[in-house]
């Protein structure tokens, strides 16, 4: 289970989660040979000055149009293992997550802002695409159609808030079984598979997009419908499979 510190801009707004450390083995025969969230052990050293500073600086430069080499300059000192998130959202539509993992603060900030570069190109695509014709099927129907819907339409890519999340600890779970285990703690804990699956989730999309059934078990459709959001047909592809195998598994 994952442990995190976020932090959220949105013009005047931050807070930050506390921080849980739990004792990983000395020895773990299957650690991921490549960066994941395993590999986290120790929070990252930043103050809440520290904190807001990074966030409402990198909220600017994405705004600003910056690369992610531009924005490199960004990321602290931290030479420890880290998994970054950040988060994009205007208030009105879901927000879209990307993460990426590294051996160091730097490298995974650099991921990250990659990941998210690309992403957000295809989300633009896919929602204009979908947003054009759902306004032209209501038109022909004769039915009203939302202003929301037009004024996403005039820039599908707007955002004005962005939340940094960033994993302090991560606690290993091996035969966690997608159909029947149950999640504890989802307000405070996310919840990432295996490096290969290259999936995760907050506790804020688990808690706000209803991931978890009332048994407290991962809702598998609302999970498809999260990852349909994005437009990632193999992502998708992936978890429905991963559902349906039911075999156990390792997390965090």
């Amino acid at each position: 289970m994952l442990r995190r510190l976020c932090l959220l801009y949105a013009g005047c707004c931050f807070f930050s989660a506390g921080r849980v450390i739990a004792q990983a083995p000395l020895f773990d025969a299957k650690m991921p040979s490549v960066p994941w969230f395993d590999h986290v052990r120790q929070p990252v050293q930043l103050n809440t000055d520290q904190g807001l500073a990074l966030v409402t600086r990198a909220r600017q430069a994405l705004l600003a149009g910056q690369s992610p080499e531009e924005m490199a300059a960004l990321a602290p000192a931290d030479k420890q293992s880290r998994v970054i998130f950040l988060s994009l959202g205007d208030g009105k539509w879901p927000e879209r997550t990307y993460f990426a993992a590294g051996y160091d603060f730097a490298s995974a900030w650099q991921a990250v802002l990659k990941i998210l570069r690309s992403r957000e190109e295809v989300y633009v695509a896919m929602l204009r695409d979908r947003l054009q014709k759902d306004i032209a099927e209501a038109e022909r129907a004769g039915q009203a159609v939302p202003a929301s819907w037009r004024m996403k339409l005039q820039n599908p890519g707007r955002w004005d808030s962005l939340r940094l999340h960033i994993v302090q600890n991560a606690l290993p779970v091996n035969d966690f079984s997608i159909r029947s285990s149950r999640i504890l703690l989802s307000s405070l804990n996310g919840l990432a598979f295996r490096p290969a699956d290259g999936l995760a989730f907050t506790p804020e999309q688990i808690m706000g997009r209803y991931l978890l059934s009332p048994e407290r078990r991962l809702n598998i459709s609302q999970i498809g419908n999260l990852i349909a959001e994005t437009g990632n047909w193999g992502a998708l592809r992936l978890w429905l499979d991963m559902a349906n195998a039911e075999q156990k598994g390792r997390i965090c």
